[in-house]
C-alpha cells in the first residue's frame, strides 16, 4: 500500500489525549500484525500490514468476504479492540493502545455504527438518538433534521422496539451523526435496506464527505464502494490495496 501525507509522520511520544482531541484532524493509522482469538490463540488478521486514512481521503471502503475480518478491523479503528500487536495513531500521534483510553479520545472524533443496531427498545427514537446528550432545543432540532435526511421524518416519538431492521439501522446512524464525528466508521450501513432507502443513505454518505466528515465503510455492496474514493480488501487475512 502506498503511504501518503500523514503516513510519514515521524514517531511521536505518547501525548495527553485531550491535546490530541484539540488538534485539527489529519489522519488515522493502525498498524496491526496479529489479533488474539477469545481462547487465547493467535491468528493473523492483517499480517505486517496497515490501514491508513490520510488527510486526502474523503472515504475508504473495506471489502472482503464474510468472516474476512472487516468488522474486526473497524473495531480496531474505533478503538474498541486493542488486542493486537501493533500501533494506533491519530493525527500522527502514537496513542496508548488501551480500549479505555481510546474510547475516551474517540468521543467527538470517531463515530462507529455497528452492523446490528443496539437501541433501547422501550425508549423513543429521539431518546435513543440523544442518549447521553442534552435534550436542549438545538439538539432536538438537529436530531430531527438528521432523521429527515435518512428518510425518517416523523419517527421521533416512535418506540424503538417497533422499528424494522432497516429503520433501526438508520436510527443508529443518526445516533452517531448527531455527535458530529470527524471520522465515521460504518459496518454494512446499507445491509438491511431496500434499494430505494439504500440510495438515500448513499446520498447522505456522499454529502457527509462534502461536509468534511471522513467516511470508512465495511461493505459487500458495490454501490457503497462506488461512492468511496478508494477501496482496500482483506484477502487471506491480509489487507491489500484494490
Amino acid at each position: 500500500m502506498t503511504l501518503r501525507g500523514a503516513d510519514v509522520v515521524a514517531a511521536s511520544p505518547l501525548m495527553d489525549l485531550d491535546m490530541v482531541a484539540a488538534r485539527p484532524l489529519v489522519g488515522l493509522r493502525v498498524d496491526a500484525k496479529r489479533v488474539r482469538e477469545p481462547n487465547g490463540d493467535r491468528r493473523t488478521l492483517v499480517a505486517d500490514s496497515r490501514f491508513v486514512l490520510t488527510e486526502r481521503d474523503g472515504s475508504v471502503a473495506i471489502r472482503g468476504r464474510s468472516g474476512a475480518g472487516k468488522t474486526t478491523l473497524l473495531r480496531m479503528l474505533a478503538g474498541l479492540d486493542a488486542d493486537y500487536d501493533g500501533e494506533y495513531r491519530l493525527d500522527g500521534i502514537l496513542l496508548p493502545k488501551s480500549v479505555r483510553e481510546l474510547v475516551r479520545i474517540r468521543q467527538g472524533t470517531i463515530g462507529y455504527v455497528t452492523q446490528v443496531p443496539r437501541l433501547l427498545t422501550d425508549r423513543s427514537v429521539l431518546d435513543n438518538v440523544l442518549l447521553g446528550l442534552s435534550h436542549a432545543s438545538h439538539a432536538v432540532e438537529e436530531a430531527g433534521l438528521l432523521l429527515e435526511r435518512v428518510g425518517l421524518p416523523l419517527y421521533q416519538r416512535k418506540r424503538a422496539g417497533r422499528l424494522s431492521g432497516g429503520e433501526a439501522q438508520r436510527v443508529a446512524l443518526v445516533q452517531t451523526l448527531v455527535r458530529r464525528p470527524r471520522i465515521l466508521l460504518a459496518d454494512e450501513p446499507t445491509g438491511s435496506l431496500d434499494e430505494e432507502t439504500e440510495r438515500v443513505i448513499l446520498n447522505l454518505l456522499v454529502d457527509l464527505q462534502s461536509e468534511g466528515v471522513r467516511v470508512v465503510v465495511a461493505s459487500h455492496s458495490d454501490l457503497v464502494a462506488d461512492i468511496c474514493g478508494r477501496s482496500v480488501w482483506i484477502r487471506e487475512k491480509r489487507l491489500v490495496a484494490a
